[in-house]
């Protein structure tokens, strides 16, 4: 009986030194994809009416004095893509004051960037 307790404990030290030493990854390896996350998506509607703003519209992200044009795909615009950090974010559409947030965190996730969501309700502009 005492031999197999002590075989029994031997087998629990190693499992624990395994999980300790490998981490999650021993037990079950990450799966990361090959998908290519944004790190920020601004939906843009127009602040009076609420319907999508699409014509003209552009975007800019800014990350340490770099700015990097913003994909558009319909009323969305995505940038930042698999950036953390901190970066700020201009949007401008023709008839439309122009809109922008600062200081926007990217999180960097296990395999990819947390994306941080926005919307942007733009101001129509008033022609005198």
């Amino acid at each position: 009986m005492t031999d197999r307790m002590a075989r029994t404990g031997t087998r629990m030290v190693a499992l624990l030194a395994l999980l300790l030493v490998g981490g999650c990854e021993a037990v079950a390896p990450r799966s990361c994809t090959a998908q290519f996350v944004y790190g920020i998506v601004v939906t843009v509607d127009d602040r009076d009416s609420g319907e999508p703003v699409e014509e003209g519209l552009s975007g800019v992200t800014v990350k340490g004095g770099v700015s990097s044009e913003m994909e558009a795909f319909g009323n969305v615009l995505q940038g930042a893509g698999e950036d953390a950090g901190t970066h700020d974010v201009l949007v401008t559409a023709p008839g439309y004051e122009s809109w922008s947030m600062d200081r926007i965190q990217v999180e960097d996730g296990e395999c990819h960037v947390s994306s941080v969501r926005l919307t942007a309700s733009l101001v129509p502009t008033t022609d005198m």
